[in-house]
């Protein structure tokens, strides 16, 4: 513990506090540092910081770490996310409501008349570590932030000595070691990333560092950070670029193009639907066509059937199509089929060909390839999905029908729409059903980077996104 001790004084020499209105001053070598020099513009009129140390950790993409925060002497500047200067009313947003925003916005629920950019992650002359410390340098990406966790040799946590005589340890710190042995000192406290919350503009995405570790948390904008400055080795696209995609029509439905790496294009609303907000007509799995009421006695593939198990008798709706297992078919019925057939896809029996019922790996693709989380369109509650070219799907909190009933979703659920398989393992009144709600948890937790499958009786009627294979 003493050598970390040490080894967190000795980084944290010359991080003399630089006003981003005032300009500041550089300061010294050390070993395992380095110094690059500032270059661009100056904060607020003054003149940027000159020199700025930084240290190779030996991270897998060669980001540079610098040794301070913007303005450190010890904890540095907090800004608010998309500017460069301290203080002041919020710079993006029109009266202070960040419902009203002018910059940043990707959703045109969260702009000012509607506005939209695209923009996702910070330009260079909002970004508070470019502005006042030269081109050479800004605010980390989640990526990079990510990887300074997952790649660290070690990141151990050092609480403060409330009689220590320096001020870097008389607050709580981590001193991370990175994969070459090298090591930099961050107080505990809340850094900034370069991105906002994709499907919630009026947040960013933070970095909380204290005692239980590195996690990623939502803020909203004006709710101020510490910047902890990188360089990243050979310059490079830091995400500002907005890639191909947009939206069309074919056979008379409207696609968005995501940039999914199979191509595919997804409906901006269900079938049935005449905005993306709507549930649309419901449907039982394998049938298409809607109906008033959803239940066993009317389903297609099913028939009433006496059957003797374990000596009782019993009453059964089984099976006439789509049935692998003979005590589930009815009068022993068997053919082997799992997946739906093109005549009992109701996407492309109403929309025509081209068009599907999402499989699994279209559901897999869209969480994979796409930011996702709770948010509003219309005022509508739901899930958004925006992709990195920019381009977004609004999927409506779903209901789902049985018998005469329509039932509304769970506040955090989200259009159960189907997938087009059904649970091999499961008795076969089941089909899959892709649900992200019920599994979201934290926008920028790892492990919640996913859907997951449910099943509900083939009977019960729900919504259908359908998807277009190119």
């Amino acid at each position: 513990m003493l050598l970390l001790i040490i080894a967190a004084t000795a980084f944290a020499v010359g991080c003399t506090k630089d006003d981003p209105n005032n300009g500041g001053n550089g300061g010294g070598n050390q070993p395992s540092i380095d110094t690059i020099n500032g270059g661009g513009n100056g904060g607020g009129g003054g003149s940027y910081y000159e020199e700025h140390e930084y240290v190779d950790l030996g991270l897998p993409s060669g980001t540079l770490w610098a040794t301070c925060n913007v303005g450190a002497n010890i904890l540095g500047y907090d800004f608010r996310w998309g500017e460069a200067k301290w203080g002041g009313v919020y710079k993006y947003c029109v009266g202070g409501d960040l419902y009203q925003l002018t910059k940043y916005c990707q959703l045109p629920d969260f702009g000012y008349n509607g506005y939209i950019d695209k923009f996702m992650v910070l330009q260079s002359e909002d970004d508070a570590a470019t502005v006042n410390w030269g081109n050479d340098w800004h605010t980390p990406s989640i990526e990079q932030w990510k990887e300074l966790r997952d790649y660290a040799e070690s990141f151990e946590f050092v609480e403060r000595v409330t009689t220590a005589t320096d001020p870097m340890l008389s607050i709580d710190h981590y001193i991370i070691t990175g994969p070459n042995g090298n090591t930099i000192y961050l107080p505990a406290c809340c850094y900034m990333s370069n991105s906002l919350n994709p499907v919630y503009p009026t947040q960013a995405i933070g970095i909380e560092l204290y005692s239980a570790g590195l996690c990623f948390i939502k803020r909203e904008r004006t709710e101020s950070m510490f910047v902890r400055p990188v360089k990243t080795i050979g310059g490079g696209n830091n995400g500002n670029d907005i890639g191909e995609g947009g939206i069309g029509t074919i056979n008379n439905h409207e696609y968005v193009d995501l940039g999914l790496p199979s191509g595919k294009l997804w409906a901006t609303c269900n079938i049935g639907a005449s905005s993306s907000e709507e549930n649309g007509s419901y449907f039982a799995w394998a049938e298409t066509e809607p109906k008033s009421s959803y239940d066993w006695s009317n389903y297609k593939y099913a028939r009433y059937e006496e059957v003797y198990y374990g000596g009782n008798h019993e009453i059964h709706y089984n099976f006439t199509k789509y049935c692998p297992f003979s005590e589930y078919g009815y009068n022993g019925f068997t053919d082997n089929r799992i997946t739906l057939e093109p005549s009992d896809d109701a996407a492309i029996v109403n929309w025509g060909g081209g068009w599907h019922t999402p499989s699994s790996e279209d559901w897999k693709e869209l969480l994979n390839c796409c930011f996702f989380g709770k948010s509003t369109s219309g005022g509508v509650e739901g899930f958004m999905f925006v992709s990195r070219n920019g381009q977004y799907l609004f999927l409506p909190s779903y209901c789902w029908c049985n018998s005469l009933e329509v039932y509304d979703s769970e506040p955090d659920a989200v259009n159960a729409v189907y997938a087009e398989v059904f649970r091999y393992q499961d008795l076969y009144y089941y089909y899959y059903y892709y649900d992200v709600g019920n599994y979201y948890d934290d926008f920028w937790n790892d492990d919640d980077w996913t859907g997951k499958f449910g099943i509900k009786a083939r009977s019960v009627g729900l919504p259908i996104r359908p998807v277009f294979a190119p």
